[in-house]
């Protein structure tokens, strides 16, 4: 644990509560990556990221899509 205490010293964690908040969001951060909830409130996780291919970003973030369902 060493290890990955030592190289996340540097990353800050952001948190946003729905869609909307990382679109209004993005422009001030300019994030390396994003981690997307696929059932996010309001706007969902491919919403958003199709929101934020169609923006002018001078950095375009990589961007993950994760999900899990109850049966």
């Amino acid at each position: 644990m060493h290890f990955l205490s030592q190289s996340w010293t540097t990353t800050t964690f952001r948190l946003a509560k729905n869609g909307i908040e990382v679109i209004n969001d993005i422009h001030e951060n300019s994030p390396d990556f994003i981690l997307l909830d696929y059932r996010m409130p309001l706007l969902d996780g491919l919403q958003t990221l199709l929101l934020l291919r169609e923006m002018d970003l001078a950095k375009r973030p990589k961007t993950l899509i994760l999900s899990s369902c109850e049966n």
